[in-house]
């Protein structure tokens, strides 16, 4: 908007501000994502994670957590509220839903999706998860 009214300045400062957020908010993202991995190594548990992305308040995330334990499934839970991250930004899709979840490293998509995959069933007519627009 500010470049719009020819406020180049203020423009640009705003733009180097966003470009100094992003940089701490990507450099915790590797911090947390280099603890995990070091957990891995700890713990010797090799290849690709499981990794459930979702927030303390979402009851969607909580039954997915509940399926995955119950069905023995280890994982990663990631609270993007302590991370200050969004959905969108962990995943690199066009989401706006929790949980977001990958399977031995594989993107799954939501609560509905997971319960597709866990419980066999074809998904081969969409080409995209609920979660995601479009």
């Amino acid at each position: 908007m500010a470049w719009k009214y020819g406020l180049k300045t203020l423009y640009y400062c705003r733009s180097e501000k966003i470009g100094k957020a992003d940089k701490v908010a990507k450099k915790i993202e590797r911090e947390v994502i280099r603890e995990l991995d070091m957990k891995a190594v700890v713990e010797g548990v090799a290849g690709f994670r499981n990794i459930v992305y979702g927030t303390p308040t979402c009851n969607f995330c909580s039954m997915a957590k509940k399926e995955l334990t119950d069905r023995g499934i280890q994982f990663d839970w990631i609270d993007l509220t302590e991370i200050g991250k969004t959905a969108a930004e962990v995943t690199g899709r066009a989401v706006k839903t929790v949980p977001q979840i990958y399977l031995q490293g594989e993107y799954i998509g939501g609560y509905v999706e997971l319960m597709k995959v866990l419980n066999n069933e074809s998904n081969s007519d969409d080409s995209e998860c609920l979660a995601c627009e479009g």
